[in-house]
C-alpha cells in the first residue's frame, strides 16, 4: 500500500513538471513566432512598393504621351509621379524605416539593380531623367524625340526588369512565409508529441493507479460485507445443520431404517441401534463384522449380491441399490432395501470404506406380490373382455347377415313388384312396404354404426369427391317430404371453397342426412338451409400444424339451419347422447332411436372436427359441425359444361324466399352475370316495364299473390323484344304446370332444391336459344335391360331360396340369365363342368363359405380361365370388404341387393374386360 502511494506521488510530480515545461515551451514558441511574424512585414512592404513602382512607370508613360501631344496641363502631375517613383526607388535601394523597408537587398536583387548588363537602377534613373528632359523641351520635335526614347526605354528594358523585381520581392516574401509556417508546424508537432508522451507515460498510469486505488477500496469494502454475510450464513447453516441432524436421527430412530459403515480392508462394521433392532437383536448381541452380516443374508440372494458388491468396489462412480432378504432373530425373513457407496479409497484406488442405509421394505414387497396377483387377474379379465369383444363383433356380423337376409327379400321383391303393372292401391301398399323396409334398414345401419364406433372398428375412406354434389344428393332425399310440408330446401356454399375435397363422402352424407332428417321432421313452416364455409384461418391460431401442413389443410364448417320448433334450454344437454331424445314422454309426437346425433358427433370427431347446436325456442335451430379435409384438384365444377357464355348476361331472379334469392345471386356472381332480384310477380313485372333488357329469368313456382305460371303468362303478354327465356323452379317439378300451354312459357322446368350443375346447364341451353325441358329430379328409373351389354355367363352362389329368387329376377330385368349353386362346393363343381364369366358369391353358406371357395378358385390350377368373383354379403363390420378382396374376389356388393348397384358391378367387369 505504501509503495503504491509513493509511486502515485512520483507520477503526480512528474506530471506537474512535464505540464509546466510544456507550457513554458509553448510560451517561448509563441514569442519567437511573433517576432518572426514581425519580420515578414518588410518583405510584404517591399513587394507592395515594387509593384507600385511598375504602376507609376505606366502612368508616367501615359501622361508623357499626353504631354507630347500638347496637353501641357499634365506637367504638374508628371513631376509629382516622377518624384514619387524616384523616392520609391531610393527606398527600395537604401531602406526606409517609415515604409517598414529593410536597409539591404538580397544578393539576387542586388545583382538585378546594380550588376546585370541592364542594371535596373541605371535604367530607372535614365527613365526618370528622360521624363524630366521631356518636361523642359521647348519644341515639338524635341518632345517627340524625347518621348520616343521614354517609350522605348519603358517597353524594352524598364517594365520587364520591374516585373522581375516584383517577382523577386514576392518570391522572397513567399519563402519567408513558408519558413515561418514550417517552423510553426514543427513547434506545434513538438508540443503535441510532448503531450502524447505525457499522456502515455505519465497521465494514463496516474489515472490507472487512481482507478485501481478506488477499485481496491471498493473491493475491500465488498469483501468485508461478504465476509460478514458469509459469517451470518455459516452460523445459520450450522444451526440448520444441527436441526437437520437432529431430525434425521429422530427420523431414522422412528422409521424402519438404519445406517452402517464398513471398513472394507478389515471387514469391521458399524451399525446404528435401529439397524440391529430391525432384526430383533439387542445391542451387543451381534459381532459387528462382515461375516455376521453375510450369515444373515438369504443364501439364494448372497450369490448375486456378492457379484454386485464386487462390481461396485471396482467401479463406484455412483451408489448402488438393490433389495434382498435377511433373517431376523426369530428366524423370519425380512425384505431389505440396501443403498450404499464407496466413500473413501487409498492412493492406489483401492476401497477403504463404504457407507449406506438399510430400509425395511417387507410391506412394500407384500404389496407388490398382491399387485402382481391383481395384474394377473386383470390380464385374465382383459383376455375375457377381448374374447367377449370378439364374440360381440362376430355376433354383430351374424346379426347383420341374419337381419339383412330377410331385408334383401323385402326390399328386393318390393322393388321388383313396383316395376310391374299395379293398381294405385297396390302401388301404395308396395310403396308402404318399401318405405318401411328402408326405414328398418336405416335403423339396422344406425345400430351397426354405433356398435362399430363403440368397438373402435369404424373405418374411413380417403377419396376425392364433389362437395356440392354430395350436399345436393343429401337434399334430394328430403325433397318430397319438404314439398308435403311446403318447406324451402336450399344450400349455400362459399364461392372460394374448393369444388373437390378428399375424404369419406359416405360418412359426410350420413351426417348431413341425419341433421336434415331432424330439421325437416321438426319444421312445419319456413325453410331448411345448408351452409358451408371455410374456417381454416380461425383454427390455425390454435393449431400445432406446421406451415407446410396448414397450406394443404382445410377446415370446413357445415351448418344446417331450420325455422322449426327449437329446443328448450333445459333439454340441450340430452343432445348427442346415445339412446337419448329431447322428448322422452310416452305422448311424444316425434319418434326415433336417439342414435342419429350420437353417431354424427362421433363421425365428426373422427373426421377431425366437432359438432354443436344453437337454438331459440319457437324460432329455429342451427346444427353446425366441422371436418378436416384436403382439396382435390382432380374434381372440376362442370367438366362438360362451358359457362363462359353466361359471362356479362343480365339475369332476373323472382322468388319470394330471401335465402333462394341470395343463393341465386351468389351463383350469378360466380358465373360473372349481372343479377337483379324481385321478391314477387308484381315487382318483377314493374321491373320489366322499366327495363326489359334481360337475357334470362329464373322464376319460382310457389309464390304468394302470383304464382310462377301466372307471372310467365303476363311476361309473355308484354311481348318483349327479344323474348326473355324463362326457367322455373318448383318443388313439384313438371307436375307444377298442369297444361301444355303453361309448359310452353318456360325453357326449362327444374326441381328444388337448387342444383348448381343442373341450373348452369339449363341457363347455357336457354342463352344458346336451344330450349330443352329438363325433367325434374325423381326416384331413379327402373333398371332396364341394356341391349348393348354383351351376354355374360353368370353363376349365382346363394343358399337362401328367397335371395336366389330376388337375385335371379334382378338379373333378368338387367337382361341376364344365371345358374344357381347352393354352397361353395357346388360352385367348384360347376366351374369344373363349364366356365363362367362372373360368379356372384354369397359369403356365408353351409358346407363351404364364399371366402373359402374364392381362395380355392384362385389356387386351383385346373381351371383354365378363372371367373370374375363378386361378393354378395350382408356383413357390415369393418374389414368385411377387405376379407373378400384378400380371398381373391374382385368386387363387392352389399345386401340388400339393389339393381343399380349390381348393374354397376357388372359394368365394371365389362369395362375391365374391354
Amino acid at each position: 500500500m505504501t509503495h503504491s502511494k509513493q509511486r502515485y506521488r512520483k507520477l503526480l510530480v512528474a506530471f506537474v513538471c512535464t505540464l509546466s515545461a510544456t507550457a513554458s515551451l509553448a510560451i517561448v514558441s509563441q514569442v519567437w513566432l511573433q517576432r518572426m511574424m514581425r519580420g515578414q512585414s518588410p518583405s510584404a512592404s517591399a513587394v507592395n512598393i515594387a509593384g507600385r513602382q511598375r504602376m507609376l512607370s505606366q502612368r508616367i508613360s501615359l501622361l508623357a504621351k499626353f504631354y507630347r501631344e500638347g496637353n501641357l496641363a499634365t506637367k504638374p502631375e508628371l513631376l509629382k509621379l516622377v518624384s514619387q517613383m524616384e523616392s520609391s526607388h531610393e527606398a527600395l535601394l537604401q531602406g526606409n524605416a517609415d515604409l517598414n523597408l529593410k536597409h539591404q537587398l538580397s544578393p539576387a536583387l542586388q545583382q538585378l539593380y546594380f550588376e546585370d548588363p541592364h542594371r535596373l537602377d541605371q535604367r530607372t534613373r535614365a527613365y526618370l531623367e528622360a521624363v524630366r528632359t521631356l518636361l523642359h523641351s521647348s519644341s515639338e520635335r524635341e518632345r517627340n524625340a524625347v518621348y520616343r526614347q521614354i517609350e522605348y526605354t519603358a517597353r524594352s528594358s524598364l517594365l520587364p526588369h520591374l516585373d522581375r523585381a516584383v517577382a523577386m520581392f514576392e518570391h522572397e516574401a513567399t519563402q519567408s512565409i513558408d519558413t515561418f509556417t514550417q517552423t510553426q508546424l514543427l513547434i506545434d508537432g513538438l508540443l503535441l508529441l510532448i503531450l502524447i508522451l505525457q499522456a502515455l507515460f505519465i497521465f494514463r498510469p496516474l489515472v490507472r493507479t487512481a482507478k485501481l486505488e478506488q477499485q481496491l477500496q471498493k473491493a475491500k469494502a465488498e469483501l468485508e460485507t461478504r465476509v460478514q454475510r458469509r459469517t451470518q450464513q455459516l452460523q445459520t447453516a450450522n444451526q440448520s445443520l444441527r436441526h437437520i441432524q437432529e431430525r434425521l436421527e429422530l427420523a431414522i430412530e422412528s422409521s424402519d431404517a438404519g445406517w452402517w459403515h464398513w471398513q472394507v480392508q478389515t471387514g469391521e462394521l458399524e451399525w446404528s441401534p435401529s439397524y440391529i433392532q430391525m432384526f430383533g437383536f439387542e445391542e451387543g448381541e451381534l459381532q459387528a463384522n462382515y461375516d455376521t452380516w453375510k450369515s444373515l443374508v438369504h443364501p439364494e440372494d448372497m450369490v448375486w449380491i456378492q457379484e454386485k458388491l464386487d462390481a461396485h468396489l471396482q467401479d463406484s462412480s455412483g451408489p448402488y441399490a438393490f433389495d434382498y432378504r435377511m433373517q431376523t432373530k426369530s428366524g423370519e425373513w425380512k425384505w431389505i432395501s440396501n443403498l450404499g457407496k464407496v466413500v473413501e479409497r487409498d492412493k492406489q484406488g483401492q476401497p477403504l470404506r463404504m457407507a449406506g442405509m438399510h430400509i425395511d421394505v417387507s410391506d412394500r414387497k407384500q404389496s407388490e406380490v398382491k399387485l402382481h396377483q391383481i395384474n394377473a387377474e386383470l390380464q385374465v379379465a382383459k383376455e375375457a373382455a377381448d374374447t367377449a369383444s370378439r364374440a360381440k363383433s362376430e355376433f354383430l356380423a351374424n346379426m347383420s347377415h341374419e337381419l339383412r337376409t330377410p331385408m334383401n327379400a323385402v326390399i328386393g321383391m318390393t322393388g321388383l313388384l313396383a316395376r310391374t303393372s299395379l293398381t294405385p292401391q297396390q302401388k301404395d301398399f308396395v310403396d308402404t312396404i318399401r318405405g318401411s323396409g328402408d326405414a328398418l334398414l336405416n335403423l339396422i345401419n344406425d345400430i351397426l354404426d354405433f356398435s362399430k364406433i363403440e368397438a373402435g372398428k369404424l373405418e374411413f375412406e380417403e377419396q376425392p369427391f364433389n362437395l356440392k354434389l354430395c350436399i345436393e344428393n343429401a337434399l334430394k332425399l328430403f325433397a318430397p317430404k319438404a314439398f308435403e310440408k311446403n318447406l324451402e330446401l336450399a344450400y349455400l356454399v362459399e364461392p372460394d371453397l374448393p369444388c373437390g375435397i378428399i375424404g369419406d363422402v359416405t360418412r359426410l352424407r350420413q351426417v348431413l342426412v341425419n341433421l336434415l332428417s331432424n330439421a325437416v321432421k321438426f319444421t312445419e313452416t319456413g325453410e331448411v338451409v345448408v351452409q358451408v364455409k371455410e374456417v381454416t384461418d380461425e383454427s390455425a391460431l390454435n393449431s400445432d400444424l406446421s406451415s407446410s401442413a396448414q397450406a394443404d389443410h382445410h377446415l370446413l364448417q357445415f351448418s344446417v339451419k331450420d325455422t322449426g320448433i327449437g329446443i328448450p334450454p333445459d333439454r340441450m344437454h340430452r343432445l348427442f347422447q346415445s339412446f337419448s331424445q329431447v322428448d322422452t314422454s310416452t305422448t311424444r309426437k316425434f319418434g326415433g332411436t336417439g342414435l342419429g346425433l350420437a353417431i354424427s358427433k362421433r363421425l365428426c370427431e373422427l373426421m377431425g372436427g366437432q359438432i354443436w347446436v344453437e337454438s331459440d325456442l319457437g324460432v329455429g335451430t342451427t346444427f353446425s359441425f366441422t371436418i378436416s379435409v384436403k382439396a382435390a384438384t382432380t374434381i372440376e365444377h362442370f367438366p362438360d359444361l362451358d359457362l363462359q357464355e353466361l359471362a356479362g348476361k343480365r339475369l332476373l331472379i323472382v322468388d319470394d324466399n330471401l335465402t333462394n334469392r341470395k343463393i341465386l345471386t351468389l351463383l350469378a356472381e360466380t358465373w360473372q352475370m349481372r343479377s337483379y332480384a324481385a321478391s314477387g310477380g308484381p315487382e318483377a313485372l314493374e321491373l320489366l316495364q322499366q327495363d326489359s333488357n334481360f337475357d334470362l329469368a329464373v322464376v319460382d313456382m310457389q309464390m304468394p299473390d302470383m304464382d310462377g305460371v301466372t307471372l310467365a303468362k303476363q311476361i309473355h303478354e308484354l311481348a318483349l323484344e327479344p323474348d326473355i327465356p324463362l326457367i322455373m323452379f318448383s318443388s313439384l317439378g313438371v307436375e307444377a304446370v298442369s297444361t301444355a300451354t303453361g309448359k310452353s312459357y318456360f325453357s326449362a322446368l327444374l326441381n328444388k332444391p337448387i342444383q348448381e350443375a343442373q341450373l348452369g346447364a339449363a341457363m347455357v341451353r336457354a342463352i344458346a336459344d336451344q330450349p330443352h325441358k329438363i325433367n325434374p329430379t325423381a326416384e331413379p328409373s327402373p333398371a332396364l335391360p341394356n341391349p348393348n351389354l354383351q351376354s355374360l355367363r353368370i353363376l349365382l352362389a346363394e343358399d337362401v331360396v328367397v335371395n336366389q329368387k330376388v337375385a335371379l329376377l334382378i338379373l333378368k330385368q338387367l337382361g341376364y340369365e344365371a345358374d344357381v349353386a347352393n354352397n361353395g362346393l357346388e360352385v367348384l363343381a360347376a366351374l369344373h363342368r363349364q366356365s363362367y364369366d362372373v360368379v356372384l358369391m354369397d359369403v356365408q353358406m353351409p358346407e363351404m363359405d364364399g371366402l373359402t371357395a374364392a381362395r380355392q378358385i384362385q389356387e386351383s390350377g385346373a381351371l383354365e380361365t378363372r371367373p370374375y368373383v363378386i361378393a354378395l354379403t350382408a356383413n357390415a363390420m369393418q374389414g368385411d370388404r377387405e376379407k373378400c378382396l384378400e380371398a381373391g374376389m374382385q368386387d363387392y356388393v352389399s345386401k340388400p341387393i339393389r339393381s343399380e348397384e349390381l348393374k354397376l358391378a357388372l359394368e365394371r367387369y365389362i369395362a375391365k374386360g374391354n
